[in-house]
């Protein structure tokens, strides 16, 4: 596998790092940015995007942040790199789900009969936008753990 350059890393981790503080302050300040609409005709918000974005680049942080993942030496490496693409795949599809949960792209919900745009459906919808957010975190942690175990018994 060829070796991505420092430079190209570097570049990648602050460009992510950037893309996720910004949705980040976005979203805690609750900017009026993200209410703005993207497109009247699909309903779309530009908050929706740029928490798409934030989200994906905090997966990104994760690859760029991670030679074990870009660079797989061992067995466990090639699990995470595994696990970091599914959590890479779950953060691109993220607003594709959403909208099969709501129907809509601005993804609102309510009192509905039918499963899709329903308040059972947000809840399937908030669990997902929190997986997205917090298994890339656990990931992190549960790669750090494995790897200051490992190098503790002597078999980093």
């Amino acid at each position: 596998m060829k070796q991505m350059k420092t430079s190209t890393i570097r570049l990648g981790f602050t460009a992510a790092l950037a893309i996720f503080l910004f949705a980040l302050a976005l979203l805690v300040t609750g900017s009026p940015l993200l209410a703005v609409p993207l497109s009247e005709r699909l309903g779309l918000p530009l908050g929706n995007v740029i928490t798409w974005f934030g989200m994906t680049a905090l997966v990104m942080l994760v690859w760029f942040g991670s030679r074990g993942l870009r660079e797989p030496a061992s067995r466990r490496d090639r699990i995470y790199r595994h696990l970091w693409f599914i959590l890479l795949a779950l953060a691109v599809l993220w607003p594709f789900a959403s909208y099969a949960l709501a129907g809509n792209w601005s993804f609102s919900f309510g009192s509905r009969e039918e499963f899709r745009g329903s308040s059972r459906a947000a809840d399937w919808f908030f669990r997902y936008s929190y997986a997205v957010v917090l298994l890339p975190m656990l990931l992190v942690l549960a790669r750090i753990a494995h790897v200051g175990l490992a190098r503790w018994r002597g078999k980093g």
